[in-house]
């Protein structure tokens, strides 16, 4: 529903106006598009940035809504997306290695399950030091242009990176990029990651 007045400069507006005759302002509405950032990749203020009100509602840049269960089918005639790079997480320590290690598709959300929680992408409640590892504990996921990143997702642990080559693990607190090779820990389970084939990112 559009003003009564031109909320630049007041001036009274004819009934069914688009804009204002004086200073040339819009007066329609812009339609409110959905809220592309969710709270899955959220810290302890999801609730609000989800309401999209206040500074609390525009979304950071370092928390993408990148496990959103949403999905816009492609336009008619547009080319297909590429199949999802994959990528593993390889335990390193022999006792919790399942065969070939935990797969990513594209993105997965990694922790702990819990019946009274939304499911998990990969579960490590059943290795030896399970327990660490917090319900919803990381995100990993391909972006095109940025290739592999982490994020943790208000773990009590945290999440650790260990570039390779690198003698210290950095702990994560926005979206980090990762490259084969590179050791996760997050809590106290400790793994390697593999980025499957020859993916490369387009900004390379």
């Amino acid at each position: 529903m559009a003003p009564d007045r031109c909320p630049d400069c007041g001036t009274a507006l004819r009934p069914g106006a688009k804009a204002c005759l004086k200073c040339g302002r819009s007066v329609v509405a812009a339609p409110r598009g959905p809220d592309i950032f969710a709270s899955e990749c959220a810290g302890p203020d999801a609730g609000q940035r989800a309401a999209g009100d206040g500074p609390a509602g525009r979304a950071r840049a370092d928390r993408p809504d990148i496990f959103a269960s949403s999905w816009t089918p492609a336009a008619p005639g547009s080319q297909p997306e590429p199949a999802a790079p994959t990528a593993r997480l390889v335990p390193r320590a022999d006792r919790d290695a399942p065969r070939g290690g935990f797969p990513i598709v594209g993105r997965a959300v990694v922790g702990r399950h819990d019946p009274a929680m939304e499911p998990v992408d990969i579960d490590l409640g059943g290795l030896p030091d399970g327990r660490s590892v917090s319900r919803r504990h990381a995100g990993i996921w391909w972006e095109p242009i940025a290739g592999w990143r982490v994020l943790d997702l208000g773990s009590a642990r945290g999440t650790c990176v260990r570039p390779k080559g690198c003698r210290e693990f950095v702990r994560v607190s926005r979206a980090t990029p990762i490259v084969d090779g590179d050791e996760i820990a997050l809590g106290r389970c400790v793994f390697l990651f593999r980025a499957d084939g020859a993916a490369v990112p387009a900004g390379m």
